[in-house]
C-alpha cells in the first residue's frame, strides 16, 4: 500500500476547537478518499472471477460509507461483513470456521449476532428516566422520537460488536439540530 502523507496545512487539533473546522473536515474527507481508493484497489487486485462471494473484516470496514461504495463499484455473488468486524469478532468467526469444517458445512445451530448480554430492566433509574409500557409500541416510540424525547431501545441479549443491530439502539429524531451534542454530552459522555 501507498502511504498518503496529510497536507502541510493540517495540524493537531486543539481539544476545545471546533470540530467542525473546515480544515478538519477537509482532512476527513482526504482520509475516507484514500482508505476508499487503497481498498478499492487491493478488492480489483484480488477479485479474478465475476461471480465471488466477498467477506471484509478487521476494523476499517466499520466505515458503512466505504462499504457502500465497494458493495455498488465490484459485481460480488454474495458480500458479507460481520456484525463484529475486529479483532473481537475474528475470533468469532474462527471458531465458527472449525465448527463449519468439522460438520462439513453443515451447522447444527444458527449462528446470532445477539450473544451478548441478556438485557433486563434495571432495579432503579435515574428520575429523569422512565420505562414506558404501551399496547401500540411503535406509534409510541414515533411519538416520542417526533416530540424530541432520546429512547434507549433495549430487547433481550446485546449485539457482538461496536454497531446496534436493533436490540440495543438509541433512537432521536435527526431534524433536532441539538440532538447530537445531547447524545454525546448525556448518553455517550463525551
Amino acid at each position: 500500500l501507498r502511504e498518503v502523507p496529510a497536507p502541510e496545512f493540517f495540524s493537531k487539533r486543539d481539544f476545545n476547537e471546533n470540530p467542525l473546522n473546515e480544515k478538519f473536515t477537509h482532512l476527513a474527507a482526504t482520509i475516507q478518499a484514500a482508505t476508499e481508493d487503497a481498498v478499492s484497489h487491493i478488492i480489483k487486485v484480488h477479485k479474478k472471477e465475476k461471480d465471488v462471494n466477498l467477506c471484509l473484516s478487521g476494523g476499517v470496514f466499520l466505515n458503512c460509507q466505504m462499504n457502500s461504495k465497494i458493495r455498488k463499484k465490484f459485481d460480488f455473488k454474495g458480500f458479507h461483513i460481520p456484525t463484529a468486524p475486529g479483532d473481537g469478532g475474528l475470533a468469532i468467526g474462527a471458531v465458527l470456521f472449525m465448527y463449519y469444517s468439522i460438520y462439513h458445512g453443515k451447522l447444527r445451530w444458527k449462528y446470532t449476532p445477539y450473544i451478548g448480554t441478556l438485557i433486563r430492566e434495571p432495579d432503579s433509574l435515574p428520575n429523569d428516566i422512565s420505562i414506558i409500557e404501551t399496547n401500540n409500541l411503535f406509534d409510541t416510540v414515533a411519538d416520542l422520537i417526533a416530540d424530541g424525547k432520546l429512547i434507549a431501545w433495549c430487547n433481550e441479549r446485546a449485539e457482538s460488536g461496536p454497531r446496534a443491530l436493533g436490540n440495543r439502539s438509541l433512537l432521536a429524531s435527526p431534524i433536532i439540530p441539538e440532538m447530537p451534542d445531547r447524545i454525546n454530552g448525556r448518553i455517550k459522555h463525551r
